[in-house]
């Protein structure tokens, strides 16, 4: 089952191109991490996640269906 998939997703700023055509996706029971060098885009694709900033191109899913903006009338249940 797949728990989160990301697909394709870009992200620019201004000229700089900060996520180009990022695909992975996370298991269940998988541990997974993000690695990489400063300016690698590992906060934008977790911010991204978090939908703190939209991505320009692609797609998120966790659990399955594609993260929909917030909505005021919508709420968490934990």
């Amino acid at each position: 089952m797949v728990i989160l998939a990301f697909d394709n997703i870009a992200k620019t700023y201004g000229d700089n191109p900060a996520l180009r055509g990022v695909s992975f996706d996370v298991h269940a029971g998988e541990i997974f991490g993000l690695l990489g060098p400063n300016g690698a885009g590992k906060s934008t694709l977790i911010r991204i996640l978090m939908d703190i900033i939209r991505a320009d191109s692609g797609e998120v899913r966790v659990f399955g269906p594609e993260l929909a903006r917030y909505s005021p009338t919508r709420r968490l249940m934990l």
